[in-house]
């Protein structure tokens, strides 16, 4: 196994994502290689069924059966060969987090938002007991929740799918880490919310160390916030590049179609 660039965040040598489906094989990711430079907002884009969810879904350790991951290497944050699932444990929720697409699936309706917290800070030793209410309060508006004392004390079944989403953003960030993944972060935000929020995350790039890989289907999003652009079409990367050269001047025929699709919409 080569050694770790340490100007990528994340290395990946043919990865592919395979689904055994009723006796099927179902391949969502096809034997893709890339390299995630620190510091750098990336932006996947691609139709739906391109394979996206799965790619970062198997960088996070997600996939389960009937899902089976296969690579070559795969290297994040120095970790390199990350087979086992304490491997990933060990970098998930402090160095890496994770927003998914359902906010009510990463909740646990068990305990209230506050206890939630409490559980990512006791696990990750990252705040001082004495400060941690004032922090979580301050993570909570940091993703636009005014109300951060009543949000804290509610379940998450009490909250809309907006403010459940903003919760589970706050989560993810709570740890301030140092690669962020986000499938469809601001699913069933209003406009204003959104903007907010991939303000913050252009800040903690820019300011903070992260790494962000974003998932979204929005391509107005990609063109504002990202620095690269992953394009994704049958489970493979079909091209990348910096966000004004896959804009400006597209090279596959996927790329092509995908960016004027989405300038009709616009228009």
């Amino acid at each position: 196994m080569s050694q770790f660039n340490k100007e990528n965040s994340i290395e990946v040598s043919n990865l592919s994502v395979t689904y055994d489906l009723d006796g099927k094989s179902i391949q969502a990711v096809k034997n893709t290689s890339f390299n995630v430079p620190k510091e750098t907002m990336i932006g996947i884009i691609g139709e739906t069924g391109s394979g996206k969810s799965s790619l970062i879904r198997a960088l996070n350790g997600l996939i389960k059966f009937p899902g089976i991951v296969n690579f070559d290497s795969l290297n994040i944050l120095n970790e390199e060969g990350l087979e086992s699932e304490f491997s990933f444990n060990k970098l998930r929720g402090k160095d890496v987090g994770f927003i998914p697409q359902n906010p009510f699936g990463s909740l646990n309706p068990v305990y209230k938002i506050s206890k939630q917290f409490g559980f990512v800070n006791k696990r990750h030793n990252i705040y001082d007991s004495k400060v941690l209410d004032s922090e979580i309060n301050k993570a909570l508006s940091e993703v636009g929740i005014n109300d951060p004392e009543r949000v804290k004390s509610s379940y998450s079944f009490e909250l809309s799918g907006g403010m459940a989403q903003r919760v589970v953003i706050a989560l993810a960030t709570f740890a301030k880490p140092k690669l962020l993944f986000a499938d469809e972060p601001t699913t069933g935000l209003d406009v204003t919310v959104e903007r907010q929020l991939l303000d913050n995350f252009f800040d903690f790039v820019k300011n903070k160390n992260m790494t962000l890989v974003l998932v979204t289907h929005d391509l107005g999003i990609v063109a504002q916030y990202c620095d690269v652009t992953f394009v994704m079409y049958k489970g493979e990367i079909v091209e990348n590049g910096t966000v004004h050269e896959i804009f400006k001047n597209p090279r596959d025929p996927y790329t092509i179609q995908l960016i004027k699709a989405s300038s009709e919409e616009i228009s």
